[in-house]
């Protein structure tokens, strides 16, 4: 009974999801969505849609509706919207105090995800909830990171032993400040490699171009990835943590990235540099149709309806297996979804995916679980 609901509340969000590219959806299907939010449980509801960053952008589509949301669920929304305004507004505030004195000393801070996503594809900053702010730093430059966020009361720990030690090889500890009560986490990348994941090319060079914008509220410069680059970079970051959590707004990201800005990629060199890229929006185009000249340059066709395997539970993996279950929690890493294998290793809907499910995807796994365990005995 309890997965019938989660997959109800699921199917809900999902329909949401789909409203959020349109730029006026019809009010006859936000009508349709109220109707069955009215149906729902409000606090196990709730609990989902915020697993999946959509609880303020949920309350952003139905707040002017003639169709009334029942009360609690009215007020338990706007809560989520009002606490997520709160925290951009204090998130924002740690951005403009890094960017202008790195500016000045000429650190090179590139905004990533959420950070910059924000700003550039949502209507408003708050409707892009993020655990954190991720800045991708040259490895050069990190002792002059550490200069700047010192200067603005965040205390980074000594990097005089170099990157070896550095979390999970990708990025600094996690790095905390207070706004107005607030807590704000700041994690600085030093590389965007994810070697883990199946299925595509990992560059072995930095972006030479940035996307250039200014911050909502203060007209503050920044700088992110360039559009082909934020794209490979999402999809990259959404496969490697599909094994167990696939928000939404994961899925929202690439969709909205690609629609804003597919005039400005070359479409040939992405087929070729990343296909993850292509086969990722070839299957999110099967939810959420993308637009008919971004489907005719990719080349994408007709096909059936293809509905998200969505998953949010999150490592440790031993707090996996408790909370599914030894039995479930193994046959989704290694019998998974038809979905979830074509997203995870990069298929796309119109490839075959027998000798992934028979071979390639079994042995990926067994890989993948015996790392852990070699470094969880490290660690130990």
């Amino acid at each position: 009974m309890h997965d019938d609901i989660r997959r109800t509340h699921e199917e809900l969000l999902i329909t949401a999801a789909g409203l959020v590219p349109l730029d006026s959806p019809p009010e006859q299907a936000l009508e349709a969505l109220v109707s069955g939010l009215n149906q729902v449980d409000p606090v196990a509801f709730l609990s989902v849609a915020e697993r999946h960053g959509l609880g303020a952008l949920l309350y952003h589509l139905v707040r002017h509706l003639k169709a009334e949301l029942k009360p609690e669920l009215r007020l338990a929304l706007q809560g989520v919207y009002l606490r997520r305004r709160d925290l951009s507004e204090a998130q924002n505030t740690v951005l403009r105090r890094i960017l202008r004195p790195a500016a000045e000393v000429g650190l090179d801070v590139l905004l990533l995800k959420g950070a910059a996503l924000g700003h550039l594809v949502y209507d408003h900053p708050h409707l892009r909830p993020m655990s954190d702010l991720d800045l991708l730093i040259h490895p050069s430059q990190l002792e002059q990171a550490k200069e700047v966020l010192s200067g603005i009361g965040i205390d980074v720990f000594p990097l005089e032993h170099g990157l070896g030690g550095l979390h999970r090889e990708r990025h600094l500890p996690e790095l905390q400040c207070e706004v107005n009560g607030l807590k704000v986490v700041v994690e600085l990348h030093h590389s965007l490699s994810r070697p883990q994941v199946p299925g595509s090319r990992v560059p072995d060079r930095r972006p030479d171009r940035a996307l250039n914008f200014e911050l909502s509220r203060g007209g503050v410069p920044a700088r992110t990835l360039p559009p082909e680059w934020m794209l490979w970079h999402l999809c990259h970051h959404l496969c490697d943590h599909a094994v167990f959590k696939i928000p939404l707004i994961w899925l929202l990201d690439i969709v909205l990235t690609a629609r804003r800005y597919y005039r400005r990629i070359d479409w040939t060199k992405t087929a070729e540099e990343s296909p993850l890229v292509v086969n990722t929006l070839e299957l999110l185009d099967r939810s959420w149709p993308l637009p008919d000249e971004l489907r005719h340059l990719l080349g994408f066709s007709d096909g059936p309806p293809m509905t998200p395997d969505l998953r949010d539970c999150s490592p440790p993996w031993k707090e996996v297996v408790r909370r599914l279950g030894a039995f479930r929690s193994y046959k989704e890493l290694f019998f998974p979804s038809d979905w979830w294998l074509r997203l995870y290793h990069g298929l796309g809907p119109n490839r075959s995916a027998w000798p992934h499910r028979c071979l390639i995807h079994p042995l990926h796994m067994t890989g993948r679980i015996g790392r852990r365990l070699v470094q969880g005995a490290l660690e130990s």
